[in-house]
């Protein structure tokens, strides 16, 4: 069995998501999963973009306008 060669980082990928339609829902509940990903924030310039509510829920900052 061959080794993998990919190394465990010693600090988290920090992402901000910006879009929170469908795709950014997707990526806010596949990156929540991940130990080595940090969300720093996500943005949408429609208020109500079912991602921002997400996110708030999930103590992640949020931005309407950027």
């Amino acid at each position: 069995m061959k080794k993998s060669k990919i190394k465990h980082p010693d600090r988290k990928l920090r992402v901000c998501i910006v879009g929170c339609g469908t795709g950014g829902i997707a990526l806010l509940e596949m990156f929540k999963e991940d130990p080595f990903v940090e969300i720093t924030g996500v943005s949408d310039t429609n208020h109500l973009a079912k991602g921002l509510n997400v996110a708030k829920k999930l103590d992640i900052p949020v931005a309407e306008y950027f």
